[in-house]
């Protein structure tokens, strides 16, 4: 199915409507080809969270799946603030700059 340029697979309908919630396929592409996503696949990212927590996958400007609110979430760097004590260098680094 493509809405608003994006296309949306079978595969991806049927995991939305099992993981998110089961409506006709009109609405569930009304709901995946909102301007945050749109938005998002023209920058080229690769996830999108929905704010029920499931994970909207992204190959080649398609929707692909939805991955369960309970899939893997991004990592995220530890702030150099949380370091402070378990990196001896970084502390080094910062008394020898100018």
């Amino acid at each position: 199915m493509v809405r608003r340029g994006l296309f949306i697979t079978a595969h991806a309908l049927a995991r939305y409507r099992e993981r998110v919630e089961d409506c006709p396929d009109e609405e569930i592409a009304r709901r995946l080809s909102s301007d945050a996503i749109v938005c998002a696949v023209r920058f080229g990212a690769h996830q999108v969270r929905l704010g029920t927590g499931q994970l909207v996958v992204i190959e080649d400007a398609s929707i692909v799946t939805i991955l369960p609110a309970a899939a893997k979430k991004p990592r995220h760097r530890t702030p150099p603030s949380k370091l402070r004590g378990r990196r001896p260098d970084a502390t080094l680094a910062v008394e020898l700059a100018p």
